[in-house]
């Protein structure tokens, strides 16, 4: 059976954009983590009466992690479904749809791998001047620091994207077999 363009692209999308969603926020909550973290750092390595540092105790982070997890459950099962369901529509099945669901999973976690890999190697260079403020001696060896871990970053997230489209294949196989229409499957 040949796997129709539309419907995997409306799967990929799907998936492709609830993985970013997550990424974003949980970049963002944990580069809060972070500050937070740091500061409460500087404030106990100036006053010994300062509670501990304890950012990432916060339950907004626990709740951001338990999201990160379910997250590509719904986006690989979601792809699937959305690639059975609008395949189902454009012409009438005759046979199985999962190697289309997983297509549509594949592509839309490989995306969100590379692009989450983008995003991180982004989210260095605020991290490195936060340090380099921290520590004024470090200003001069960051540049180089920063951009190997830019490189390294967008590297790692080719990689991650081509192991995390493997996941998303396999959901969007168990997506497109739970998606397709009761009356397509009796056909």
């Amino acid at each position: 059976m040949k796997i129709r363009t539309e419907p995997m692209l409306g799967g990929a999308a799907f998936s492709f954009v609830i993985l970013l969603i997550i990424n974003i926020i949980s970049v963002f909550v944990v580069m809060g983590s972070m500050q937070q973290m740091m500061e409460s750092f500087m404030a106990a390595a100036f006053d010994p009466t300062a509670p501990p540092p304890s950012a990432f105790s916060s339950p907004l982070v626990s709740i951001i992690g338990c999201l990160s997890c379910l997250a590509p459950l719904i986006a690989g099962i979601g792809a699937g479904v959305i690639y059975a369901r609008q395949h189902a529509k454009i012409e009438p099945i005759t046979g199985s749809l999962v190697s289309g669901g997983a297509a549509s999973g594949a592509l839309g976690f490989f995306l969100a791998g590379i692009v989450g890999g983008i995003i991180g190697g982004l989210m260095i260079i605020p991290i490195m001047n936060q340090l380099s403020a921290l520590d004024p001696s470090l200003a001069g060896s960051m540049g180089s620091v920063m951009g190997a871990g830019i490189i390294g970053s967008i590297f790692s997230g080719v990689c991650y994207g081509m192991f995390y489209a493997v996941i998303g294949a396999l959901l969007g196989m168990i997506g497109a077999a739970v998606g397709t229409p009761k009356s397509a499957k009796a056909a």
